[in-house]
């Protein structure tokens, strides 16, 4: 739950008819065992690491006398180094701006996408690292929120209306540019997203994706699909056969109880170098945003697990 830190609002009331400011703490964090065959061999220390990531987020916000909310947020983020098996210090990213009125929303700074924020995307991930989904083969990555740099200087909007969501982002740098956008649309216990993402990149091909996915609620039980078809030349550096391909995926989530839900997630390609990912695990809530955390699978032929705990506050 968000802790609130309210400042002094007589001090920041400089104008009439402006509501408050306020400046508030949130964040998340998680740590515990994980394993990863053949990631010694790979040049880690160890297959079986310690794992841990904190985060705590810094929201700055304000309203106007006629409704339009402002904000800013900032990320510190302290995460180990799974190779080394060691702590990293704590950074700070770069800056996100938002405004906001009525269904309309814009962020501008350090911010993701339209492919970075489509519902339904990532779908049910297990493992107390979400090792695996349904999205694993998925090679166009789209610009994304960066929570441990500076991230992009990009632009992305969102505008609800009904049933309707759609988004939309631009971001121009000097190794190219790249525009994507989705359409949302939720009826009952039915939602679909569909998006498209296409990049300019200097030196290189033109690199595009569409992608739809899908998400249905039975009772306790939540389903989703990805399918997507891109081309990807990665800078020139592999073939597009290699990664220009159809990619797909399933994940589950079952609630057995109110604190109990068991997860599964499965996800492939057709590139040449996509590979088969697919997981099961487990999370039982312990309350005050405490959440243990466990799962195992196999990506190709090594497997992979972890057990941990999750926090939110």
């Amino acid at each position: 739950m968000m802790k609130k830190i309210l400042l002094a609002s007589t001090a920041l009331i400089a104008t009439a008819g402006v509501a408050a400011a306020d400046i508030s703490l949130s964040g998340s964090g998680r740590f515990g065992l994980s394993y990863l065959e053949g990631r010694e061999d790979a040049g880690a220390r160890d297959d079986t690491v310690l794992y841990s990531r904190l985060r705590i987020n810094i929201d700055a916000s304000t309203e106007t006398d006629g409704g339009v909310e402002f904000g800013a947020r900032l990320r510190i983020q302290a995460l180990n180094d799974a190779t080394n098996n060691e702590q990293n210090a704590a950074t700070l990213n770069g800056a996100r701006f938002s405004v906001a009125y009525g269904g309309l929303e814009v962020y501008v700074g350090n911010t993701g996408g339209a492919i970075d924020n489509m519902k339904f995307r990532s779908g049910n991930e297990p493992g107390a690292l979400f090792e695996a989904g349904q999205g694993v083969a998925r090679n166009y990555g789209g610009f994304g929120y960066s929570s441990g740099g500076a991230g992009n200087n990009a632009l992305y909007t969102t505008y609800a209306v009904g049933d309707v969501l759609v988004g939309a982002g631009f971001d121009d740098t000097a190794t190219g540019e790249e525009i994507d956008a989705f359409i949302t649309y939720t009826m009952g216990n039915f939602g679909a997203t569909l998006a498209y993402g296409q990049r300019t990149a200097t030196g290189s091909d033109d690199e595009d994706t569409v992608i739809l996915g899908l998400d249905y609620n039975v009772g306790d039980l939540n389903l989703t699909a990805i399918i997507g078809d891109e081309d990807v030349n990665n800078g020139g550096v592999v073939t597009d056969a290699t990664v220009s391909d159809t990619f797909y995926g399933i994940s589950a989530n079952y609630a057995i109880s109110s604190a109990t839900a068991i997860q599964f997630a499965y996800g492939d390609g057709s590139g040449s170098a996509d590979t088969d990912n697919v997981g099961i695990g487990a999370t039982h809530s312990l309350g005050g945003g405490v959440t243990l955390a466990g799962g195992a699978g196999q990506v190709g032929d090594d497997t992979y697990a972890s057990v941990g705990v999750r926090l939110n506050f």
